[in-house]
């Protein structure tokens, strides 16, 4: 349509009423937008408007996007209901409000600090009222709480982690789900850094939405490795696959002088053993780092006929799950996690 564009929303799931319960919402300047509502028996609408009571068209970090969890918020933790509850009926329901109410929201937009500090408001003030009609003091300080109880918390829910972790699924989804149509619209806006991401979203280009998303893609590749199948997908270089790192970070100097730098497992293998390509030969000194790698690459049992698949190192299933992806950021584990079983999945 000439770079006309409208978004079309169908209240009914079934086809046969989609014309007559359909809305068109116009982006920029669409001529003959009268015309087609006409055409499709819709009604015109304007953005922003909510679609699975989810915001759409708005600006997520506003005040007002987040104004309706708020005030559910403040309706499930009104003062006078913790006149009647214990300490402990207090942290309940906390618990409660906090996995019901906000997670719909954080599972797609990033959080502001500013909600952030309101819905903490909401939660310590309900949390130390007690008995009294006046505020009560907070006697441990709020980082604190949010620690499990094995650390000496009270398990309540980092709201910026477990956002963190919400939007993480997306990562996940996007490393598995590759033939969704929203996976394939994502990464032919932005395109492909490999076969387990987009590029970076820099500047002010792209949605914020998944700009957010994509800033944690850092972290959450140094929790997941690689399960080579067929090799189609995995860089033989920068992706984890053998051993607890990558081989460009293991070997270096080696990388720097590889010929093959961005190619696939599947494009060094071969039935015969690898085929490595270099710029040179190497000198004495660096026989020796190349019998390390080779000692590294004799531990791969081949290719395989299925797909390279990632793996979640911190679950035992290695699949991806908000809950040990919580704990893992929660408990700030140093060490470095192994993937599961065999991590090649032949």
């Amino acid at each position: 349509m000439s770079g006309d564009k409208i978004l079309i929303k169908d209240n009914r799931s079934a086809f046969r009423d989609y014309y007559f319960h359909g809305h068109l919402f116009p982006i920029n300047q669409v001529d003959n937008l009268l015309e087609l509502a006409k055409l499709l028996g819709c009604q015109v609408d304007a953005l922003p408007t909510k679609y699975l009571g989810l915001p759409l068209g708005g600006k997520n970090k506003e005040l007002e996007v987040w104004n309706v969890v708020l005030e559910r918020c403040e309706k499930k933790l009104a003062r006078w209901k913790s006149q009647y509850l214990s300490l402990g009926g207090r942290v309940t329901l906390i618990k409660s409000v906090l996995d019901g109410l906000p997670t719909y929201m954080m599972s797609l937009f990033p959080i502001s600090k500013n909600i952030e500090k309101k819905i903490n408001r909401l939660r310590r003030s309900f949390l130390w009222q007690g008995n009294k009609e006046k505020r009560g003091y907070n006697l441990v300080k709020w980082d604190t709480l949010t620690l499990s109880r094995n650390q000496g918390g009270l398990g309540l829910k980092n709201l910026s982690l477990q956002n963190s972790c919400l939007l993480q699924k997306w990562l996940w989804r996007f490393c598995t789900e590759d033939r969704a149509l929203w996976r394939r619209f994502i990464a032919g806006k932005y395109g492909l850094l490999n076969q387990w991401t987009t590029e970076e979203v820099m500047g002010t280009f792209g949605c914020s939405v998944w700009k957010t998303i994509r800033r944690i893609w850092p972290h959450f590749r140094n929790n997941i490795c690689i399960s080579v199948g067929d090799g189609m997908k995995t860089q033989f270089w920068n992706e984890i696959w053998i051993g607890e790192d990558s081989l460009r970070n293991l070997f270096p100097h080696l990388y720097t002088l590889s010929l093959q730098n961005n190619d696939t497992v599947a494009q060094v293998w071969s039935q015969n053993g690898w085929n490595l390509l270099f710029r040179r030969a190497f000198n004495d000194w660096e026989i020796e780092e190349v019998a390390m790698l080779l000692g590294v690459l004799n531990n791969f049992p081949g290719t395989s006929e299925s797909s390279d698949k990632p793996v979640w190192k911190i679950h035992n299933k290695g699949v991806y799950t908000v809950k040990s992806c919580y704990w893992k950021m929660n408990h700030n584990v140093s060490r470095t996690e192994r993937c599961p079983g065999n991590c090649f999945g032949r």
